[in-house]
């Protein structure tokens, strides 16, 4: 439990000073689409026959764009 709080709380305050929220959406996306890469490089460094994949939420947030696609980006008085 410990070590959770530890990486989140840091993982927070990385996030937190993104200086504007689509910079943290790049960040955010960043970190989801290294895990994933992580997984496969790890069963290749074990030769795992059989790899744990990475979790469904974890792939779908590095596929997804950093930012919303389509929509409205700026709030009024700037990307805040």
């Amino acid at each position: 439990m410990a070590h959770a709080v530890a990486v989140w709380s840091r993982m927070a305050g990385d996030l937190l000073d993104q200086p504007t929220m689509r910079d943290r959406g790049a960040y955010w996306k960043n970190v989801c689409t290294s895990s994933v890469a992580e997984h496969a490089m790890i069963a290749t460094r074990l030769q795992l026959i059989d790899p744990l994949p990475a979790q469904k939420p974890l792939m779908q947030w590095a596929t997804l764009p950093a930012w919303p696609v389509g929509e409205r980006t700026t709030a009024p008085g700037g990307d805040r």
